[in-house]
């Protein structure tokens, strides 16, 4: 989604659905352990992850407040991949 140049901004729970649409090539990655089951626990999994994801030229960000409702947000997009610094291992 993010190579494409595509930017999300949604929740956690219609992040998953686009995840899952992509993923229906293959049964084998929704069946995983390690795939999330919920919203909840991928917006965990992504804030374990973001600092990794930004510096991989992913950015990332979790909004208090989508459209003024109650709902949170989460908004990834690219970033211009910063040369001089090494990836963390």
């Amino acid at each position: 989604m993010v190579r494409s140049g595509e930017a999300f901004f949604g929740t956690s729970t219609q992040l998953l659905d686009r995840l899952e649409w992509h993923a229906c090539c293959d049964p084998r990655l929704k069946q995983s352990r390690k795939w999330p089951k919920s919203g909840s626990r991928l917006s965990s999994m992504l804030r374990v992850a973001a600092r990794l994801l930004r510096e991989a030229g992913v950015d990332i960000r979790f909004d208090q407040s989508l459209h003024r409702t109650d709902k949170r947000g989460i908004r990834i997009s690219r970033s211009p991949l910063d040369l001089t610094k090494p990836l963390a291992d």
